[in-house]
């Protein structure tokens, strides 16, 4: 990857649940997960997971490891975030510091409140997006994106003093928020212009898989 890229976010693990992913959960179970009812660890097969799913994330640069604290579908960050720190441990026996931040959080919202189960059956995890895109959009039941993108600009923000070291930042977050940062990196930094198609664009980011970016925003790589 390109020695500019300087913030990286990068999903979660598999969490400990019976399913293979998000995309194979049903409806009650999905509801669970995104009102944090349910707060599970993180698959036991993780450390395998990683090794296969990142190898083209630099590991031994980074300085500082960034999770989500909120206590809102917390669990499976940290611990994503203490194996990553365990693994560059191993591999280049440095161990940067783990630090929480409570605005790497998923959007929060309750699946039965924007996607009947009906519609759910037809279409599943795509239908659940299209849903949550157009409530944070339209004013529905679930996080806006005015206040999403006030935690993105707080997140960047934070990290001004890794900046003034020109440190290497790694950011252990969740899909679907990181798939706002990816339209506020390329679209907009502006909520008022974010369509829900411009979130309907962005990219999946399976376990283990995110993007990095330039100090300035203008360089967005995936791995």
């Amino acid at each position: 990857m390109k020695s500019n890229l300087k913030f990286y976010f990068i999903r979660h693990s598999k969490i400990d649940l019976p399913y293979k992913d998000h995309l194979e959960m049903p409806y009650d179970a999905l509801d669970d997960l995104a009102t944090s009812r349910l707060d599970p660890s993180i698959s036991p097969n993780s450390e395998q997971l990683f090794l296969e799913a990142a190898k083209k994330l630099p590991l031994d640069i980074f300085d500082v490891i960034y999770y989500n604290n909120s206590g809102f579908q917390s669990k499976r960050s940290e611990e994503s975030a203490l194996l990553i720190n365990k693994i560059i441990k191993d591999k280049y026996q440095k161990s940067p510091p783990i630090l929480g931040n409570p605005d790497l959080k998923e959007i929060k919202f309750s699946l039965k409140e924007i996607l009947p189960k009906s519609e759910f059956a037809k279409r599943r995890m795509s239908a659940v997006r299209t849903a949550l895109y157009n409530a944070e959009i339209n004013n529905g039941p679930v996080e806006q994106i005015k206040n999403i993108f006030t935690r993105i600009d707080r997140i960047f923000a934070s990290l001004e003093k890794q900046k003034s070291k020109n440190g290497n930042i790694l950011l252990v977050s969740h899909d679907f928020f990181m798939r706002v940062i990816e339209a506020y990196i390329r679209v907009s930094k502006d909520f008022k212009k974010i369509t829900v198609d411009d979130l309907e664009k962005t990219t999946l980011n399976a376990y283990f898989k995110g993007f990095g970016v330039s100090y300035d925003l203008r360089l967005f790589e995936r791995f």
